[in-house]
């Protein structure tokens, strides 16, 4: 039986991959890897990336006009 293809089986497939190794570089290679990851996970799970991606972008947009309302403050 396939598993369903929904936001959550993504992101647990997301965990998994990105956890079957260690990062040895800095940042920069951790982010290229995560993004490895996520290209493998999204064709996985299509379905469910999109629902990710489309949750995440809205609450980096919200996050996004927080960090501009309190610059102005700051």
């Amino acid at each position: 039986m396939e598993d369903e293809d929904t936001e959550e089986r993504y992101r647990q497939h997301l965990a998994a991959l990105i956890s079957r190794t260690k990062s040895r570089g800095g940042t920069r290679y951790f982010n290229q890897y995560v993004n490895r990851c996520r290209d493998e996970a999204a064709i996985a799970y299509p379905k469910g990336a999109a629902a990710a991606r489309k949750k995440d972008t809205a609450a980096g947009g919200i996050l996004g006009a927080l960090a501009a309302l309190f610059s102005i403050f700051g």
